[in-house]
């Protein structure tokens, strides 16, 4: 069968001669062995091919990414280092710098030397020594009171003579001393007491004779105790009683 226009313009000889198909075409009539892609029968073509012809058949398995000028970053999403490590010393950097000339103090939660507004050191607050002092008008006794020194004096033997003193809570004493004159031995004692008697030796020595410094149940508790010196055998001039102290404010 010829399949042409009349005349034979084209000199076209129909298909199903050369193939062994009869009659009219129809679906089917072609084998696949008679396609010129016999890859057909396989399935179909599964290698894809790029406008150049080159194969990337693994283009759902290519999970390499490519920079813009081509170069491999495959490794972005596990490609961390660096940020961690260089951020670390932050949280270990205690290392605190003034407001002023980037001075060191990295020791602020040890250190205990404070400084007042103008720099100076009194980092000895804690130990602050202190005096009490009380002169001789106020001693109690059947003695006089010399007018023109306000010195407590008393020229009858064995008699006694006495001295409230008053320390702020929590001094620790280190030192004291009655200085004046005795005309015999008078021997002075700082005593604490509570309730009745006369209480617990703190210290003692001779009228005039300097101080005593090993002081015994040194530190004042004046929510227990009351204090206060006794001269004994009183014969000779008060002047004055000083007490030396520290203080503890921590």
């Amino acid at each position: 069968m010829v399949l042409d226009l009349p005349g034979g313009l084209f000199k076209q000889t129909d298909v199903r001669e050369t193939s062994g198909v009869e009659s009219t075409p129809k679906i089917g009539d072609f084998t696949d062995s008679q396609h010129t892609h016999a890859d057909a029968t396989g399935g179909g073509l599964t290698t894809h091919k790029s406008g150049n012809g080159a194969d990337h058949a693994n283009v759902v398995l290519n999970d390499t990414h490519r920079t813009s000028n081509g170069t491999n970053h495959a490794n972005v999403v596990t490609n961390t280092s660096g940020i961690s490590t260089n951020v670390t010393a932050i949280g270990l950097n205690t290392t605190h710098r003034g407001s002023a000339g980037g001075t060191d103090h990295s020791d602020v939660s040890s250190n205990n030397t404070h400084r007042g507004s103008n720099g100076s050191d009194h980092s000895l607050i804690a130990n602050k020594t202190s005096y009490w002092s009380a002169a001789g008008i106020a001693v109690q006794g059947p003695g006089t009171i010399e007018a023109q020194t306000g010195s407590y004096l008393d020229v009858a033997d064995a008699n006694e003579a006495y001295l409230p003193v008053n320390l702020p809570q929590g001094a620790v004493v280190t030192r004291v001393e009655a200085i004046g004159l005795g005309n015999t031995p008078v021997v002075w004692t700082l005593y604490r007491k509570t309730g009745s008697g006369l209480g617990n030796t703190m210290a003692s020595a001779g009228l005039g004779l300097g101080p005593d410094v090993s002081i015994s149940n040194a530190t004042i508790a004046n929510q227990t105790y009351s204090y206060y010196i006794r001269f004994l055998s009183m014969d000779g001039r008060i002047d004055r009683v000083e007490i030396q102290y520290t203080t503890d404010y921590i």
